[in-house]
């Protein structure tokens, strides 16, 4: 294959074929030249290869990509395993809740002093334990938290209606 250029400037991609006849004897009788207009093959060949570029640049991008997923995961993973120990061997209670007051996680502490399973704890919130708390009280306390530590004595009620008083610094 090779380009031409036309009298209009446009440059074509032409593939030549030459068939050459010979007589009996061997001699050349006429030569036979075929011209093909390939310029929309070579068009789409050059498109398919840029193409081909751009999906080697996704994939490597992609292959950085779940690297970097992989290294977060077992970071998370670490981290996770770290927080969950930190919990689990707390003498205290600890008691991890949104802003709602719905309790997102808790030490094994918390677990034995409310009297609750692991299946109940998922599913408890500050009022299940705080008797006298009312949602504007516990807005206005995660207000105050959100400036400052504080420190505070509440009643708190076991699954088996026993109360006892907890010291509460959060």
């Amino acid at each position: 294959p090779y380009r031409i250029k036309t009298k209009t400037g446009t440059i074509k991609w032409i593939y030549d074929q030459t068939v050459v006849q010979q007589n009996e004897k061997g001699e050349v009788i006429e030569y036979l030249r075929y011209l093909f207009d390939i310029t929309k093959d070579k068009e789409t060949e050059t498109m398919l290869e840029h193409k081909q570029l751009q999906l080697l640049e996704i994939n490597q991008e992609l292959e950085n990509s779940l690297d970097t997923l992989k290294w977060t995961t077992e970071r998370y993973e670490f981290e996770k395993t770290k927080y969950k120990s930190i919990l689990d061997l707390a003498s205290d209670g600890i008691f991890i809740m949104d802003k709602k007051g719905k309790l997102v996680d808790y030490s094994h502490r918390s677990m034995e002093l409310l009297g609750y399973s692991e299946a109940e704890m998922t599913s408890l919130s500050v009022y299940d334990w705080d008797n006298s708390i009312t949602p504007e009280a516990w807005e206005e306390l995660v207000v105050l938290l959100s400036q400052a530590p504080i420190a505070l004595q509440r009643e708190h009620t076991r699954r088996d209606g026993s109360t006892y008083i907890a010291e509460i610094t959060a």
